[in-house]
């Protein structure tokens, strides 16, 4: 059957308006909605396709405007397409059907839309299309047994979205695709916590592993610790032999001479420890937890000095030597000033025989690190910032490490009979403390900086970290007694607290710790 023998049969009959001609196209599509291939072969679906493509031809005599006509003529190919590929026609005989012209004279009688802008036929017609598309691609997704790959994401799942209430293969390719998108997302999150759990799996498998090596570092801690004890014994009965010649050496009348071989004795006892902390190096074992060792050997020499020389008036050097580290090659790096400008002084401008201003809390140290692995030396105290040294040379070479090139510089210090100390405070503001400072250090002590911290709560102690800080320690106790009492006239005396066998690599011979817990207000 030809297009115009259907056309016959359908009589003038079209849509009353281009907006009932789009709704009657919409209706359609939902009414097919099996597969359109095989529903338009049925004779019933057929004859409504057919009925829809005569009205819609004949409705071209009220279009008038460009844009509605492209809308339908667009609308005429979708079903007349779907015709010729379903049906037994032979396409010699099918035409497609083509909108008749515009009629004026039907205008009236059919009630035709209200103008609408050039735009608004734009977007109706761009709406048109992709509608089409969209509905294609359902098509194609059911034809294809609803294959993954047809399902859609992003934007095209937003723009076909926009249809889904006029066509339900639409309506279900969308809900497919959100269906998917919605399992993507949970097989992620079941991912996420597995990849949590492995994580903390093996984070407990490393923590087992740690734990065993803590206890074979324990196993060889320990091992080292007889070597030690063993060479502490060799030494022992070597001091015991050079005391008992050194002591039958002794004669009051020549003091001169006694103190040139006590002296001797002092060099020597320095250098055999110096020989046994390089032993301790080259086998690896710890300065810092050896230190009680050596520092038993310094205070057995001490004492033996003092019986060597008993009746002998030995006069304390009034200035100290050691090394401090000076900063690095950065800008800004640098621990030194010009005491008379106050003006930085780089590690290379440093000159021998000079006086420089330190700008911060400096470790004071027997010797420069060891070049190969950058280990430090024995601490000899602490050098408070603002304190005058005087450079012995010109800085050592710099040491290449990570963060750059780092300076050490041999200087000399004048030896101070005022205690540092460490003051960290709790409760009170921080004038008060302050305050509590100067007194402190008009009473001879030296407090290169005060620190509110918590862990000062409930505290009101002194601590001291090397037997020769004891009786520092003590009259520290007692003067802070007494300041105390003189504000805070109910508080208790002030403890020292012996930490010797406790101390750590961030303790310092001639440093010792005030932690007081001050009221907030006088009492």
């Amino acid at each position: 059957m030809t297009n115009e023998s259907h056309s016959a049969e359908t009589g003038q009959a079209r849509y009353a308006s281009f907006a009932q001609l789009r709704q009657a196209h919409t209706d359609l599509m939902r009414e097919l909605e099996r597969d359109r291939r095989s529903s338009i072969g049925d004779d019933a679906d057929a004859t409504l396709v057919r009925a829809f493509v005569a009205k819609a031809t004949n409705t071209g005599a009220i279009l008038e405007r460009d844009a509605e006509r492209h809308v339908a003529q667009n609308m005429l190919d979708y079903w007349s397409a779907e015709i010729i590929s379903t049906s037994k026609i032979d396409e010699k005989e099918w035409a497609p059907a083509k909108l008749v012209e515009f009629d004026p004279t039907t205008l009236q009688a059919a009630g035709a839309d209200a103008p609408i802008s050039e735009a608004e036929a734009a977007r109706r017609r761009r709406d048109a299309r992709k509608q089409i598309q969209v509905a294609a691609a359902a098509r194609l997704w059911n034809d294809s047994e609803k294959a993954q790959g047809y399902l859609l994401k992003g934007e095209a799942l937003a723009e076909a979205a926009r249809f889904r209430g006029s066509d339900k293969d639409i309506e279900a390719l969308c809900a497919a695709s959100e269906a998917a998108i919605r399992r993507e997302w949970r097989n992620r999150a079941i991912n996420l916590i597995v990849a949590a759990a492995s994580a903390v799996i093996v984070g407990a498998y490393v923590w087992q592993l740690y734990g065993d090596f803590r206890g074979e570092q324990d196993k060889v801690r320990q091992e080292r610790q007889k070597v030690v004890e063993e060479k502490q014994k060799v030494v022992e009965e070597k001091k015991d032999a050079e005391y008992a010649v050194i002591v039958t050496k002794q004669v009051v009348n020549q003091q001169n001479a006694d103190l040139k071989l006590a002296k001797d004795v002092v060099g020597d006892l320095q250098k055999r420890i110096e020989g046994l902390q390089r032993q301790l190096l080259v086998s690896r074992v710890s300065l810092v937890e050896d230190s009680a060792s050596t520092e038993a050997i310094s205070r057995n020499a001490a004492q033996f000095v003092k019986l060597a020389t008993r009746g002998i008036e030995i006069s304390r050097p009034e200035h100290q030597e050691g090394f401090i580290w000076i900063g690095s090659d950065a800008e800004g790096k640098s621990n030194l000033r010009n005491p008379a400008t106050n003006a930085p002084v780089t590690p290379k401008d440093v000159v021998a025989n000079t006086a420089y201003r330190v700008i911060k809390n400096l470790v004071f140290r027997a010797g420069a690190p060891d070049r190969e692995r950058y280990i430090s030396t024995d601490s000899l105290g602490v050098i408070p910032e603002g304190t005058l040294v005087t450079a012995v040379a010109a800085a050592e070479e710099p040491y290449s490490r990570p963060t750059g090139k780092q300076y050490w510089l041999k200087v000399q210090v004048e030896r101070s009979p005022q205690p540092v100390v460490y003051f960290q405070y709790a409760s009170a503001p921080a004038a008060s403390a302050q305050q509590f400072s100067q007194t402190l250090q008009q009473r001879g002590y030296r407090i290169p900086g005060v620190e509110a911290t918590d862990l000062a709560k409930s505290l009101n102690e002194v601590r001291f970290y090397y037997p020769d800080d004891k009786e520092a320690a003590a009259k520290l106790a007692r003067d802070t007694s007494a300041a105390l009492r003189e504000r805070y006239p109910t508080m208790a005396a002030t403890k020292d607290i012996d930490l010797t066998a406790k101390r750590g690599a961030r303790n310092f011979p001639g440093v010792i710790e005030l932690w007081l817990d001050l009221p907030a207000s006088a009492q």
